[in-house]
């Protein structure tokens, strides 16, 4: 998927709880929008399968259905989490929510091992 910029002159103040605008970084802004992109395409392609359901409704269709249903669950809810902690948790790490929507997993270094 290709990544998308978000101008700098976009919307840099979100309303905090408490009605105060706050600055947010652009890079976090990125991240936001990345994620509700790709909510989006995957949100689209639920659509489109549950439309070829109504007309193909066999019960190989419907356990196949159900494996991709369970799997964009997860996925749309791992990309709302992103969303939320970018918006609403300022102690978490930008680079740890790029992460989590490109899918690199991320590696502790290993303590070196004192034996010779």
């Amino acid at each position: 998927m290709a990544s998308k910029t978000v101008p700098v002159a976009a919307a840099q103040e979100l309303t905090g709880h408490a009605g105060r605008a706050r600055a947010i970084d652009p890079a976090r802004i990125n991240v936001v929008l990345e994620a509700t992109w790709e909510s989006d395409a995957l949100l689209e392609m639920l659509n489109a399968a549950v439309g070829s359901l109504r007309t193909r409704n066999t019960s190989e269709d419907l356990s196949q259905f159900e494996l991709q249903a369970r799997g964009l669950y997860r996925r749309l809810q791992d990309l709302n989490n992103v969303v939320m902690s970018a918006i609403g948790d300022e102690d978490h790490d930008t680079r740890d929510l790029e992460r989590q929507i490109h899918g690199i997993a991320i590696v502790q270094p290993c303590a070196q091992s004192s034996h010779g």
